[in-house]
C-alpha cells in the first residue's frame, strides 16, 4: 500500500465518526420550544375532536404541502393507471380535514420521539406516529413538519409522512 493510500484511508477513518457524531447546531431555543410544542398538542387534540377548522387554524394556509408518501409498491400499482404518478398523495390538507371531520369512530394520532430543530423563524419537527381508529392502530410511520413563525405565531407550512399498515 502506498503512503498516499494509507494517509487517505486514515483520514477517512478519522473523519467519518466525528462527522456522524456531531450534534445539530439547530437546537430549538428555550423560549420557542413551548410555543412549537403547543402547535403539536393542538394538532393532536384537533384530530381527537374531529375539528377541521381547529386544524386549519394551525396552518399558514390550506394549500400547503400536505402529503403521504407512497411506498414503491403503491407507486407501481398507481402507475398502472397513471404512468407519471410520483407517490405523493393528492388530496392535500382539505382531503385530510374531510377525513378527520367525517370519521365515524374515535380517531387519534400519537406522537413519539419528537425532535424539534429551529433557526430563527424556521422550525423542523420530526416524529414517529401511530394513527388509531376506534382504539386500534391502523397505521404508523415517520412524519415531518416545517413551521414558520409569522406575526409572532408558529404556523405549519408543510406536512409529509410515510404510512405503514399495522
Amino acid at each position: 500500500m502506498t503512503m498516499r493510500v494509507a494517509l487517505a484511508a486514515f483520514a477517512l477513518l478519522v473523519s467519518v465518526p466525528a462527522t456522524a457524531a456531531a450534534p445539530s447546531r439547530w437546537e430549538v431555543s428555550a423560549a420557542e420550544r413551548p410555543a412549537i410544542e403547543a402547535v403539536i398538542e393542538k394538532f393532536r387534540l384537533a384530530i381527537i375532536a374531529k375539528d377541521g377548522p381547529a386544524l386549519s387554524d394551525l396552518l399558514i394556509n390550506s394549500r400547503i404541502v400536505f402529503n403521504q408518501l407512497a411506498d414503491q409498491a403503491g407507486i407501481d400499482e398507481a402507475r398502472k393507471a397513471d404512468r407519471h404518478y410520483d407517490g405523493l398523495g393528492n388530496s392535500g390538507f382539505s382531503g385530510f380535514a374531510r377525513a378527520v371531520t367525517g370519521a365515524k369512530v374515535p380517531i387519534e394520532e400519537r406522537f413519539y420521539n419528537v425532535r424539534i430543530e429551529q433557526d430563527g423563524p424556521l422550525a423542523l419537527v420530526t416524529f414517529d406516529f401511530d394513527y388509531l381508529e376506534d382504539g386500534k392502530v391502523e397505521n404508523r410511520g415517520l412524519e415531518h413538519w416545517m413551521l414558520r413563525k409569522i406575526d409572532g405565531t408558529w404556523k405549519i407550512f408543510s406536512v409529509v409522512w410515510t404510512s405503514r399498515g399495522n
